[in-house]
């Protein structure tokens, strides 16, 4: 196989310069939201998406903490109604010791960086109460 010098500069020459008109023209893009990317930080060619402090549902916006003027995020964080752990009886009369763990499980993503995905379960923990000898 024998290349073509002249032919093979023209293409890249000619790559070069669609790929900077296309540079040019991304400027300007619109993202769906309405904002412009224009000034955009830190990400791939200046484009970023929206980032929201959305809460999953059934959590509530507890407390935010926002770092410098940039208003960058430095943790949030979402709550949920209080959950209660019902009383047991046991046969003996006494009421069980209860004690509620909560349980992160990641199912996904990048912690390191980008998105995690994971779960949160709560386990009420019952422990017997044993009568008293005497």
């Amino acid at each position: 196989m024998r290349l073509n010098s002249p032919t093979l500069c023209a293409a890249v020459v000619g790559l070069g310069m669609v790929v900077s008109g296309l540079t040019a023209d991304a400027k300007n893009l619109t993202l769906r939201n309405g904002t412009t990317a224009t000034g955009a930080h830190s990400a791939v060619g200046g484009y970023t998406t929206p980032f929201n402090t959305n809460c999953a549902a059934g959590f509530s916006m507890a407390g935010k903490k926002l770092f410098g003027s940039t208003k960058w995020t430095d943790w949030y964080v979402c709550g949920t109604p209080v959950l209660v752990c019902p009383k047991q009886t046991q046969a003996n009369g006494l009421v069980s010791g209860v004690h509620p763990k909560a349980i992160v499980q990641l199912t996904g993503g990048n912690p390191d960086g980008g998105t995690v995905k994971f779960r949160v379960q709560y386990k009420c923990d019952y422990s017997f109460t044993p009568t008293p000898e005497g």
